[in-house]
């Protein structure tokens, strides 16, 4: 009996989950198919216009301290690629350093331009604070690009790219929204977390010694690309206590549930002279000099257990018992709700935005009012974006501006009251500022809603039908659009 290829990758992708697997699969393709290794080598070097089948790929080569994931090998050149799956860790000085040494060893003419011969590939984007170490590469690529240009090639019918497609696509935990929608009740995820974190928090005093910050963040908040809840170690050295921070990393792929102090007199800088400088190896544990920050991974499944058990371990672990947290491989909460948390903002941006010709109508990013990160400083139970609105009014060549809000809102916010929240489901709502008379009674007759006591009065829509089912973004967009003519003087 043959084997089906198709069924062989599928139960591949399903245990095959790590950066390491995907690696080992992509060398296994270059090797049995020739098609494969040359739409993987021309994805990063096109220009060389490099034979195929006279070039030696080598996984994991071993040179010196150096060890790229594949190391590429012509008659006159040697190029390596470096793979990331969620690991944020860059180290493009190393990969330089590594191509220059290899040369030297080789007969090969080092080239005038070595950084072009180094391929970058992972499943996010590179962060900003990365940008300056990454200049000069300028072969940096993501799985999603990668994945999307092998979709759009005729294999001819070809089972094993195919089924590489969907190992692709679950390792790397992308989801392509435009094509599957988005279910707004996805967001009740998001809301539980911050329960879970809540009551973990109020339930470690006695135990602990552990107590919510009654700092100026007393309640959840979201800080540019983390949500979660500062806390109090009470008597971590003496009688001086720590701050840590515990809640969930969005990154491109989805969420990574954690515990940070940060290297900082007066908030975490004691934990990280007792623990953050003697850290064990390993994925579960990693002190970020980039961030100045000591961060604690979970690694089980995301259920109100697992954080607990995670949160009690690491703060057993901080006061010195070494054996209470467990070091394992990290894990992603696969959860449709943090991977549309974390592209909810540029999703706005790109889809929703832009000028509508035939209205006259122009809306784009209010950057004076809030960046995409500025917004989570003081909204918590949202995640939205700030918008300007321009039109002409009635036909005058009168130009009008206001400033609002897109996005999904689960619970109370400086600008959004709790009696919204009647049904306990999340919504997404637009909200406006600054309306005229006439626009207020515009507003209030299409079923806009005034936020009495909250910061600038705003008023509130809120775009129904979406909960259960998924919404594609285009219906997304129209309803959008539709809700904000309402508003607009005729």
């Amino acid at each position: 009996m043959s084997t089906n290829i198709g069924e062989f990758m599928n139960a591949l992708g399903e245990c095959c989950d790590r950066e390491n697997y995907l690696s080992d699969i992509v060398y296994a393709m270059c090797k049995s198919n020739q098609a494969f290794r040359k739409f993987f080598v021309d994805f990063f070097f096109r220009e060389w216009e490099i034979d195929v089948r006279q070039v030696d790929i080598s996984r994991e080569y071993r040179f010196e301290s150096y060890r790229p994931d594949f190391l590429i090998e012509t008659k006159e050149d040697i190029f390596i690629i470096e793979v990331k799956v969620n690991d944020q860790k860059q180290h493009f000085k190393d990969y330089e350093r590594a191509l220059k040494d290899l040369y030297r060893e080789s007969s090969k003419k080092k080239p005038d331009m070595p950084r072009d011969h180094v391929g970058y590939i992972a499943n996010y984007k590179i962060n900003s604070h990365k940008t300056k170490e990454a200049t000069g590469f300028r072969r940096i690529h993501t799985w999603l690009e990668f994945y999307n240009l092998l979709e759009l090639y005729d294999w001819l019918g070809d089972e094993a790219v195919k089924g590489f497609g969907r190992i692709c696509k679950s390792v790397c935990g992308f989801v392509d929204f435009k094509k599957e929608g988005i279910r707004i009740n996805d967001f009740k995820t998001i809301k539980t977390s911050m329960e879970w974190i809540e009551k973990v928090i109020g339930d470690s005093e006695d135990d602990y010694n552990v107590i919510p910050f009654d700092g100026y963040y007393q309640q959840a908040c979201t800080q540019g690309f983390r949500i979660g809840r500062f806390f109090e170690v009470r008597k971590f050295r003496g009688s001086l206590s720590v701050w840590g921070w515990v809640g969930v990393y969005l990154v491109e792929t989805g969420a990574e549930f954690v515990v940070a102090f940060d290297d900082k007199k007066g908030w975490g800088n004691l934990v990280c002279d007792d623990v953050g400088r003697s850290y064990p190896q390993n994925e579960t544990i990693e002190y970020a000099d980039s961030d100045a920050a000591l961060y604690f991974y979970m690694n089980g499944s995301f259920n109100e257990k697992n954080v607990r058990d995670f949160f009690r371990s690491t703060i057993q672990y901080i006061r010195g018992d070494k054996e209470a947290f467990k070091c394992e491989a990290r894990k992603l909460a696969d959860c449709n709700a943090w991977l549309i948390m974390s592209r909810l903002p540029e999703m706005i941006r790109s889809e929703l935005f832009g000028e509508w010709e035939a209205d006259g109508i122009t809306i784009a990013i209010d950057s004076n009012r809030m960046s995409v990160y500025d917004y989570a400083k003081s909204v918590r139970g949202a995640c939205l974006e700030c918008f300007r609105l321009s039109f002409k009014v009635n036909g005058s060549g009168l130009k009008r501006e206001m400033w609002g809000f897109v996005g999904v809102a689960w619970g109370e916010c400086q600008w959004i009251s709790k009696d919204m929240f009647d049904g306990g489901d999340p919504l997404f709502l637009v909200g406006v500022w600054n309306l005229g008379k006439k626009e207020v009674k515009l507003a209030l007759k299409n079923r806009w809603r005034e936020q009495k006591g909250k910061n600038d009065n705003p008023y509130i829509h809120v775009i129904e039908g979406i909960e259960l089912c998924p919404v594609s973004i285009k219906a997304l967009r129209k309803k959008f659009r539709e809700v904000v003519k309402t508003i607009i003087e005729k």
